[in-house]
């Protein structure tokens, strides 16, 4: 398994202290994996621990599925989309 870390920095605010003022605002990683049985056992522990964590954008009713699917297609969606029946 590969995972890049990746942190966006901001001048104010809270966060992780970097340095002159600069603030880590979010930490965010992203994995590429085999689909392997070690690979998935340890993102489900690393999930059930609240190490990794899915970053939902919006969440809709199926009524709203168009809604969603353009919202994706604009390229704005800053995580995941879930359609709820």
């Amino acid at each position: 398994m590969v995972a890049v870390v990746h942190e966006v920095a901001r001048e104010s605010g809270s966060g992780e202290h970097l340095e002159d003022g600069i603030h880590v605002a979010h930490r965010a990683a992203t994995f590429i994996v085999k689909h392997t049985r070690d690979d998935m056992r340890l993102l489900c522990d690393l999930m059930a621990s609240g190490e990794l964590r899915s970053v939902i954008d919006t969440v809709s009713p199926l009524s709203d599925t168009a809604d969603a699917l353009r919202h994706l297609e604009t390229g704005h969606a800053s995580g995941k989309i879930v359609v709820m029946p």
